[in-house]
């Protein structure tokens, strides 16, 4: 495998199907219908908005679609209530028409909003200034050629590109997320962190979005990347996206800013400003009103006013390390107790206290106040949120996918238990579970029971699964038919199990080829003794038969 670091990118829609249309709005990628125009099977349709005054009242225009003026701050669709959609610019937007006969007369339906053909720009010819020939020239080489899985990072094999290493777009083009997998797109010239509108404006090697909790108002760009080597400015390589579209990303997270987020009068951020953790580093923002105990969860990192941190409510923060923190009020000696858990180790920053900050109670779920709502663990506290309803033993991916009361863990929707000493017998993991895991911080006492079996079974080695587009995985009691997703070969980073190709497991991060402690395994099944160097292996699951190489 070898590695090509990033250039630089920009997301553009994906290029749409050539079905037949008028020669007049001809189309082939979105960039071909001017700033916010859409193509939809070749056909150009004009943005829904360029500027307020194009919506209704009570509506504005960002990113080309008109949102209600308090939208409601979303990553993917589960964060929007019924009825809505978490559009590209991180807000629930409400779905305008599901056919085209909901639309006024002269619109289309186009991905759940009214849109009107439209004429397509005509190409610009050549006048300008020719550019500076003092700087070297950035040339994107022709890539359309080699396997795009020639890289340390792998994309699904019917990918058109690959992002990470820049590999399959022909010269001057660039990979990046189209509305359904990565396309090769067009060039922009906006650097990491700048606004965009569409990945067009970006530098190649770049996507354009908002995170749910930043606190910019609408896209900015976002570098792929593989490491942290990839990464700008002691960036890390660490925030995993997973679009509503089913695409998934890493990219480099924001730049640190040397700041004192313990401070409400001298955080060295500057009038109006404050400093706040967001996505593990320190980032002077616009100062926040919410007081401590205030739920903030959804508005934002900065939400809270200056000196309190946003972990689902506003919560005062005390220094678990002196030394990175030397003006710090320290934990070990204001909490009550000395009681206490970290809550980010790099930044030696904790909070008073081991119960979970948050809105609700996984063991009340009468606690959330809305009919389809749950309460949840999320990794800043307890959130109610709206479910998909599955029920012990199916399949998930996200632990809302699950009924109230219910979690994903191993895949498997499982109950909740509490590993809080003294815990009532019916909630204690010790009497409801024969196994189970621990969500972090341990402190919290909050654990997950791992002994429901899956509803949908299949042979791992069989690999006998039915439905189109289904792998067989392996889970924590068996293994289970699910959506096959990045399909990342043997070596390659793993986030969830289905991210890795048919046959491969994900251990510790890694897709790895497993193999059988059973040494009566059917013929055609690798058994670890046999097959690995020297019969050295480790055990992966006792309950699945599974271990790996050394």
């Amino acid at each position: 495998m070898k590695k090509v670091l990033v250039i630089t990118a920009a997301v553009l829609a994906m290029a749409c199907g050539g079905g037949s249309s008028a020669p007049s709005s001809a189309c082939t990628v979105d960039d071909n219908c001017g700033s916010g125009g859409v193509c939809a099977n070749g056909t150009c349709f004009a943005p829904q908005c360029t500027v307020d005054g194009d919506c209704k009242t009570g509506h504005e225009c960002t990113s080309y679609k008109c949102y209600a003026t308090d939208a409601t701050a979303c990553e993917d669709n589960k964060d929007c209530a019924g009825g809505q959609l978490c559009k590209d610019a991180g807000k629930c937007w409400d779905i305008e028409c599901t056919t085209t006969d909901d639309c006024d007369d002269g619109k289309v339906c186009i991905g759940s909003e009214c849109l009107k053909e439209t004429t397509p720009p005509p190409p610009t010819s050549d006048t300008t200034t020719p550019p500076d020939t003092s700087a070297p020239e950035v040339i994107i080489p022709d890539t359309n050629t080699v396997d795009i899985n020639d890289c340390d990072k792998q994309v699904p094999p019917d990918s058109a590109c690959n992002p990470y290493c820049q590999l399959g777009c022909a010269a001057g083009k660039q990979c990046t997320r189209g509305n359904f997998g990565y396309v090769c797109a067009g060039v922009g010239e906006t650097p990491i962190d700048g606004d965009c509108d569409l990945a067009s404006d970006c530098v190649a090697g770049m996507d354009c979005f908002k995170l749910t909790g930043e606190a910019q108002p609408g896209n900015t760009c976002k570098q792929f990347c593989i490491t942290d080597a990839d990464c700008p400015d002691e960036r890390k390589c660490d925030v995993n996206v997973n679009f509503q579209s089913g695409a998934k990303g890493l990219y480099c997270g924001p730049k640190p800013e040397k700041c004192d987020p313990f401070s409400a009068t001298e955080s060295g951020c500057g009038e109006g400003k404050a400093c706040y953790m967001t996505n593990g580093v320190k980032l002077c923002q616009n100062a926040g009103t919410k007081t401590e105990g205030e739920v903030c969860h959804g508005e934002g990192s900065n939400a809270c006013a200056p000196g309190l941190q946003c972990f689902v409510q506003c919560l005062a923060i005390c220094a678990t390390d002196a030394a990175k923190n030397p003006d710090a009020p320290i934990c070990a000696t204001t909490c009550e107790g000395g009681t206490y858990m970290e809550l980010n180790a790099d930044l030696g920053v904790g909070i008073c206290g081991t119960d979970p900050p948050g809105m609700c109670d996984i063991f009340d779920q009468s606690t959330c106040p809305k009919a389809n709502e749950g309460c949840y663990y999320s990794q800043n506290g307890l959130i109610c949120r709206d479910h998909e309803g599955k029920v012990a033993g199916d399949t998930c991916q996200y632990v809302s996918d699950c009924e109230p009361g219910l979690t994903c863990a191993q895949n498997t929707c499982q109950e909740w238990c509490s590993l809080k000493p003294g815990a009532p017998e019916d909630i204690a993991c010790e009497s409801k579970c024969d196994a189970h895991v621990y969500y972090n911080p341990q402190e919290w006492g909050i654990g997950a029971c791992v002994d429901a079996a899956p509803a949908d079974p299949c042979d791992f080695w069989a690999q006998d699964c039915t439905e189109p587009g289904q792998i067989c995985y392996l889970v924590g009691t068996g293994a289970t038919c699910m959506d096959a997703g990045n399909q990342t070969g043997e070596g390659g980073a793993c986030q969830y199990v289905s991210d890795c190709a048919q046959g491969l497991y994900c251990a510790s991060g890694t897709c790895i080829a497993p193999c059988s402690l059973d040494e009566l395994a059917p013929a055609g099944i690798p058994i670890c003794s046999e097959v690995c160097p020297g019969g050295q292996f480790d055990v992966l699951s006792f309950d699945n038969q599974l271990g790996k190489c050394q």
